[in-house]
């Protein structure tokens, strides 16, 4: 077992699937959520910014992984970008609309919704304006020699079309009555995510990651058949182009909901991380994720957000942290994180409650005593 690991060490020990002192950590907040836990740990808010993401909360936390997050979702709150009050309004350069809902800023006007046409004469941002890379290269200058760094360019191409640039219905539709605006849709897309990363890459970064919500709770959003022709492709261009310019970048793919149907696609084209394992449908068991796909990725995530995180009790937080790490953290390959964002609709006490759990059982070797069910839930 590695001793006294930095948290760099740490991450990329198991990043190449070996064991380092300490499973990973890389915990993500909602803005109220940063809130209360900076004012815990005394972190101040950079000017026109939420605690959401940055440095500061993420060590002062334990977290591992410092990520910064640019591209389309940039502006929405989840990035840190949530300063508006409650039914506020503001338009992003990209001409979507957001307005300020249940703490996030929510998309309500799309700017490719009301005909195809419209993207004939649609200006795209320009992925090349160097105050892009501001954030980054602060952030490298303070942690790249401690932590591991993540440049987030998410949302890609699916949840981009669907959520933020045509809207759900219109994008679903596109894909049977017109497959090639969608796919001309895609390739601006692709374009813009290929080339903001590339300049990711040479401004220090150590992974890049993608996402799109393909899944839902059941199953995707599409039919594998359908996503695999019009979207593998290009995920794969941008792998294949971010690893040329730079054989040790690593990437990551982020979906909520269940993407397990095509699981198989992402270790296909090269991804190294898979994110965030929400535990429904086809990755319900932690142990079958484990044994399928535990040598081929990291997976990062897997603590239930929806349900036991918000409702549960203290043992039952306890029982699935440590769950998790029975199944996924043998052998590296593995960092702890819930399913998604901390939301403020989970306590602070247990929030406290899953950090204990977690900071008790993260030491390698992995001798996390059993707990069964009936202990918990009975």
């Amino acid at each position: 077992m590695a001793k006294g690991m930095r948290s760099r060490e740490r991450f990329f020990t198991a990043l190449d699937h070996k064991e380092p002192d300490l499973v990973p950590q890389s915990i993500r907040w909602s803005a109220e959520t940063a809130n209360r836990l900076a004012e815990i740990f005394g972190v101040e808010a950079p000017e026109g910014k939420t605690v959401s993401y940055g440095g500061d909360l993420s060590e002062k936390i334990g977290n591992d992984l410092i990520i910064i997050q640019t591209g389309i979702n940039a502006m929405m709150e989840m990035a840190g970008g949530g300063v508006m009050e409650e039914g506020d309004r503001c338009t992003s350069e990209w001409g979507v609309v957001y307005e300020r809902q249940n703490q996030f800023d929510n998309p309500v006007v799309h700017p490719l919704e009301e005909s195809r046409d419209v993207l004939d004469d649609y200006q795209w941002p320009d992925p090349n304006e160097p105050r892009r890379m501001a954030e980054l290269d602060l952030v490298v200058s303070r942690y790249k020699d401690t932590h591991a760094i993540l440049t987030d360019v998410s949302s890609t191409m699916m949840e981009a079309s669907t959520a933020h640039l045509r809207g759900m219905q219109n994008l679903i539709l596109d894909l049977y009555d017109d497959p090639a605006r969608v796919g001309r849709l895609f390739d601006g897309l692709a374009d813009y995510c290929c080339e903001l990363a590339c300049h990711a890459i040479e401004h220090g970064t150590d992974i890049l990651r993608i996402g799109d919500d393909i899944g839902v709770q059941n199953g995707r959003l599409i039919p594998p058949a359908l996503w695999q022709t019009h979207a593998k492709p290009r995920i794969k261009r941008l792998i294949d182009t971010w690893k040329a310019k730079d054989s040790s970048i690593r990437v990551m793919y982020h979906s909520c909901g269940d993407f397990s149907s095509v699981a198989d696609d992402f270790v296909e084209m090269g991804f190294d991380l898979l994110s965030t394992m929400q535990p429904v449908a086809g990755f319900e068991n932690p142990r079958e994720n484990k044994r399928r796909w535990g040598d081929k990725v990291m997976f990062k995530g897997g603590l239930d957000v929806q349900r036991v995180l918000p409702n549960g009790s203290n043992p039952e937080i306890r029982w699935h942290v440590r769950r998790l790490i029975k199944a996924y953290a043998p052998g590296g390959g593995y960092v702890f994180q819930p399913a998604h964002l901390v939301y403020q609709d989970v306590s602070t006490d247990h929030v406290w409650a899953m950090l204990e759990a977690f900071k008790e059982c993260r030491r390698y070797p992995i001798d996390t005593p059993e707990i069964s069910e009936s202990d918990v839930f009975e």
